[in-house]
């Protein structure tokens, strides 16, 4: 077990999630990605960390990042978009969603 999922089920956290750029020490730690669009890191305890990226990104995500990458699309944004009120709430929806 790594030290991310020690630290959660010490919490009693059934994921981790990040939103940020790689300006962050934490988010570049954790994904080795570099970009300075802020995006959400979710690992949940167990699995492997994914980033969600812009579309636009995937192919250099999937390159270069230590951890799994999957478009916003994949992950429902534009669905959660249609359905809020705001880009925010779509995007804090996604996350929520994805962590299940």
């Amino acid at each position: 077990m790594d030290t991310l999922d020690e630290a959660m089920e010490k919490a009693g956290a059934a994921a981790y999630a990040i939103y940020a750029s790689s300006q962050d020490p934490d988010m570049r730690y954790l994904t080795q990605f570099a970009t300075s669009d802020p995006l959400f890191y979710i690992k949940k305890r167990g699995e492997t960390g994914v980033i969600i990226v812009p579309q636009m990104e995937i192919g250099r995500a999937q390159d270069e990042a230590s951890c799994d990458a999957i478009t916003r699309g994949d992950a429902g944004f534009f669905t959660y978009l249609e359905e809020e009120v705001s880009p925010r709430r779509a995007t804090a929806r996604m996350a929520y969603e994805y962590v299940g």
